[in-house]
Parts: C-alpha cells; structure tokens; sequence
C-alpha cells in the first residue's frame, strides 16, 4: 500500500510541476512575442522649408544616415543654400567642403537674377581659401592666423587676380570680371604675404 501510495504521490507532483513548467514557457513566450512584434510606423510631418532636410528620414525603418555631402545637396536642392553653405563651412579645410561651398555659392547665383555682391564676394574669398588650404606649403595656416587678409578680399582682386585660384571656373572668372573689372595681374596665392 505504501507503494501504490507513494506512486500516486509521485504522480501528482510530476502533474503539478509539468502544469508549472508549462505556464512559465506560456509566460516567456508571450513576453518574447511582446519584446520582438515592430512598433507602428512613426507619422512624419510633412518637411517644412525651415527644417532641415534628411533630418526626419533618421525615423524611417533601412534608414542610411547621410553623409555631409548628401545633406549639402538636399539643402542646397530645397533652395536652403545658406543653410548648405553653414554645413559646408563645419567641414573646413577639408578641400571638398570648399567645393560644396562654391557649388552652392554658384547655384544660388543661377536662381537670383540679380547677383549680389556679397555672394561674389564669398564666391571670390572661398576661392582663395580653397586654394590656400590645397597649396598645403604654410598659406592656409598663415590665413589662419591672420584673417584681416580676408576681411574684403576684393582688395586682393587688382594683386592676386584670379588664374592662379584652381577653385575658380571659367563662368566664375567672366562673372568677377563682369562686376569688377578686370585685374591687374595674377599672382600666386603666397603673394598675399609677401608684403
């Protein structure tokens, strides 16, 4: 009798631990299911011409972050260009940046018919920086340290001229000679400090 006793016993408590470890799988599956279903989508407003773009596609599943370049483009593409340009600026003395810089420069150019000044200006100054960061041989740092050398650099056009600034295309060469005439002479970009 002790036996069929101690049988049942046996019986019972494997029938108990069985429900037990059954319930506890039940339970971690459904906390598994709730940590791993996706969320609903996130709604994204529409962009605003204020905001800057690429920001938002950060909310996008797959989302690639953009490089500097890209959301230079995407500005400058929105018509933000001196938000483009003020991304391009963070990136100096990379020479790319001063590339952007003037891609940019250029497009705003291309959409206002009537050209500023100032925009020639920043057009004529990121060239001389450009092409003193890639001489490489002491002008970017001599720029560096004395920035009064550009505060206008259109006292520079009639002595540095614009043949030996590699950053300036033909249009922007006609361009400058257009509004400033043409200059005296070209000289190399250590001509700045020579005096």
């Amino acid at each position: 009798m002790s036996i069929v006793l101690l049988l049942i016993a046996m019986l019972i408590l494997a029938a108990v631990l069985s429900i037990t470890l059954r319930k506890n799988e039940q339970k971690k599956t459904m906390e598994s299911a709730e940590l791993h279903t996706p969320l609903p989508p996130l709604e994204i407003p529409e962009k605003s011409r204020g905001e800057p773009v690429g920001i938002a596609e950060g909310l996008t599943p797959g989302f690639k972050p953009l490089s500097w370049q890209e959301e230079v483009r995407n500005l400058r593409d929105a018509g933000l260009f001196q938000e483009a340009i003020t991304l391009c600026k963070r990136q100096y003395p990379r020479i790319l940046a001063f590339r952007q810089t003037l891609i940019t420069l250029r497009a705003s150019i291309r959409e206002d018919e009537a050209i500023a000044d100032e925009t020639l200006l920043s057009l004529y100054k990121t060239a001389i920086l450009g092409s003193a960061a890639k001489a490489d041989h002491g002008a970017g740092a001599k720029l560096s340290a004395n920035r009064s050398l550009l505060e206008d650099p259109r006292q520079h056009w009639n002595s540095l001229g614009y043949r030996h600034l590699e950053f300036l295309n033909k249009t922007d060469c006609k361009l400058l000679e257009k509004h400033w005439g043409k200059p005296k002479t070209h000289s190399n970009i250590d001509s700045l400090f020579s005096n």
